[in-house]
């Protein structure tokens, strides 16, 4: 008789806790007025891009090769530019299944920098073999937005 006792007064009490505050209906009156929720910025769509407040909030920027060869081209114009080198050309024993380098800056016949475009993983390989050789390695990653500013700032510390 006890147990069921206790039973019961565990069970009472669970069920009170759980429903604590809960009153069908209304709601309680120290609650405070519904507010409007503050409005947000308009966006629009500006050459297919999403704009708010001049700012482009777009995240398919997906750059092409095309977009880094004319930086790289325009900002350093001191190098020769090379696209699509096999990596047998930086070391002769490399695998021919390597990815070739989108770029490689060349400076008096001599490979300075190599430059990989990668969508989300780029090789692991390649920057050890081009490291063997004294050249230098920078990925870009094309689906980031990657402005003027930022990939020149990324191929100059390379050249560091």
């Amino acid at each position: 008789m006890v147990k069921v006792i206790i039973i019961a007064a565990i069970v009472i009490f669970v069920i009170y806790t759980a429903t604590k505050g809960k009153k069908g209906g209304s709601s309680s009156a120290g609650a405070p007025a519904n507010k409007p929720a503050p409005s947000l910025p308009k966006a629009t769509i500006e050459n297919g891009r999403v704009m708010i407040n001049g700012i482009d909030y777009t995240k398919d920027f997906h750059r092409n090769h095309a977009y880094f060869k004319e930086i790289i081209a325009r900002n350093f114009a001191e190098y020769t530019l090379r696209e699509n080198v096999p990596m047998t050309e930086i070391d002769a024993e490399a695998s021919k299944f390597f990815k070739p380098l989108d770029f490689l800056l060349v400076k008096d016949g001599q490979p300075v920098l190599a430059i990989a475009i990668a969508k989300d993983k780029a090789s692991k390989k390649a920057p050890i073999v081009c490291r063997k050789h004294n050249v230098k390695y920078v990925t870009m990653y094309y689906v980031y937005e990657n402005k003027e500013s930022f990939v020149t700032d990324r191929i100059k510390n390379a050249l560091l």
